[in-house]
């Protein structure tokens, strides 16, 4: 996991996040298509959780860097178009998400969203590697029926 934060120009980020996904696909507990779908569903609310609260973040950030009056009303106006993030989200969902990603792969993001954002797609990626291989026992099961 570390090796895809803190990752060189030189490393091949692909070959590196598929393998990590392999490995996170078996910790992974759904078996049919309705927990994977649940899982699925979770899995984007808090994708799109994370990203409207990066956005948000970096709007409040060059809003109050800017200097000029129209940048500072440019931003000013960014965040009144923001999509507002649950409060529970911050609170209770990134401390689960965070001690998910300790367990799994013993690194901690404390403040860095990043990281919690490529463990999620890590995560995504896992679950269908997950789901291909039920998929694929279930059909070599009907088969033997």
């Amino acid at each position: 996991m570390n090796k895809l934060i803190y990752r060189s120009s030189n490393t091949n980020f692909n070959a590196e996040f598929v393998r990590v996904a392999e490995q996170l696909s078996h910790k992974l507990t759904f078996n049919t298509r309705d927990e994977y779908l649940v899982w699925v569903k979770q899995w984007k609310e808090d994708y799109k959780n994370l990203a409207n609260a990066i956005r948000n973040n970096r709007f409040v950030w060059k809003h109050d860097m800017a200097k000029k009056p129209e940048r500072i009303a440019y931003f000013k106006a960014k965040l009144d178009k923001a999509i507002d993030v649950p409060s529970t989200f911050y609170t209770e969902r990134i401390s689960a998400l965070n001690n998910q990603l300790f367990a799994d792969t013993g690194t901690r993001a404390y403040s860095d969203w990043k990281t919690i954002a490529i463990y999620l797609l890590l995560l995504r990626k896992a679950g269908k590697i997950r789901a291909e291989r039920c998929y694929q026992a279930r059909k070599a099961q009907e088969a033997l029926v």
